[in-house]
């Protein structure tokens, strides 16, 4: 199925789910014999938004992307571990480096934007195409942690402005963001100032001795605090809450193939930080490496630029989320999904 054809199918599932909805309260249909015919009417539709886009995943675009995404997240664990980077930290700090200066992205370029397409289960898709927000960003990172052979998995937080502007960055490659993509970010946050909704996206990875809670958006590291709290290492009112229940939610819609062991994910959680001036030394040496390797950086490149554009080009007419949850919405574009 093409994703054109899908667009179709979800058009006709949306107006059959507000049809028989406003048919249902209109002609007061409440214990008739329409009922359950009515109820059966709203279920495709809602049963694809709880599968996450199902009828999206087996679209030939959507194959062509994952087998895309395979490629490129392999290349990208092997140049890092050909540099020498292959730590958790070195790993942290060797994407962080790619990404900002372009090496994972489509005309060499990401940039911090809310024109996303989220891909369900695919959130790297869009830094491959070079404008994402941090479920993009920490998206890809988990995968690239997968493909070493690391416990890894993506966490949703409620982060304070605090536990990023007042955080260790030790990144000498800033993150360039546009007018849209800073104004969503500052909208996004002070909605969910006062309420237990996550806002941002980070990393949980583990090597067996300890947790690492990682932040690839903004370049920063989060410790363990008391119960449900990370706590920024250079200020204690730097926070970022997390809501585990919120997370495996979070894994069962986006990532299908997560492991959402509650027991494995809490002793995960919970494992011991790693010492600060370890850390610094780690990923110092790491970005150093990454320097010093910029020949081969830039042969990573041209290898991989035809994968970038083809998924820049499978991608382009892909609807991002809100019109995928209301395909009736006009796109303003020719036709798509």
């Amino acid at each position: 199925m093409k994703l054109g054809t899908q667009e179709k199918i979800r058009m006709a599932e949306m107006a059959l789910f507000l049809g028989s909805s406003l048919a249902f309260e209109f002609f007061d249909l409440k214990d008739s014999n329409y009922e359950e015919i009515v109820n059966l009417m709203q279920v495709s539709y809602l049963l694809d938004i709880i599968s996450s886009f199902r009828t999206q995943r087996i679209t030939d675009e959507y194959k062509e992307l994952k087998e895309l995404d395979k490629k490129i997240v392999s290349n990208t664990a092997y140049l890092i571990d050909y540099i020498g980077n292959n730590n958790p930290i070195g790993i942290f700090a060797s994407y962080i480096y790619l990404y900002r200066q372009g090496y994972l992205s489509h005309d060499k370029n990401f940039v911090y934007d809310n024109d996303m397409k989220d891909f369900a289960g695919l959130l790297s898709v869009d830094v491959y195409r070079g404008k994402g927000v941090c479920r993009s960003i920490a998206h890809l990172l988990t995968g690239i942690y997968k493909e070493f052979g690391y416990n890894a998995r993506t966490l949703v937080v409620n982060a304070n402005s605090e536990s990023i502007r007042n955080n260790l960055h030790l990144s000498n490659v800033s993150l360039q963001k546009s007018d849209k993509g800073n104004n969503f970010s500052k909208v996004i946050s002070k909605l969910t100032s006062f309420i237990p909704t996550p806002n941002h996206a980070i990393t949980l990875v583990d090597d067996g001795k300890n947790g690492y809670k990682l932040d690839p958006t903004n370049d920063c590291m989060m410790l363990n605090g008391k119960l449900n709290k990370l706590i920024s290492p250079c200020s204690d009112k730097g926070i970022m809450r997390n809501y585990m229940m919120l997370d495996l939610f979070y894994s069962t819609l986006g990532d299908l193939d997560n492991d959402i062991n509650l027991l494995k994910y809490i002793k995960q959680y919970n494992l011991p930080n790693i010492n600060i001036d370890d850390y610094k030394e780690l990923y110092l040496t790491a970005v150093e490496a990454c320097i010093q390797n910029k020949d081969a950086l830039d042969c990573f490149y041209e290898d991989n630029m035809s994968l970038y554009e083809s998924v820049a080009e499978i991608s382009k007419d892909q609807r991002g989320y809100l019109k995928r949850l209301f395909p009736l919405l006009p796109s303003g574009k020719k036709k798509g999904v």
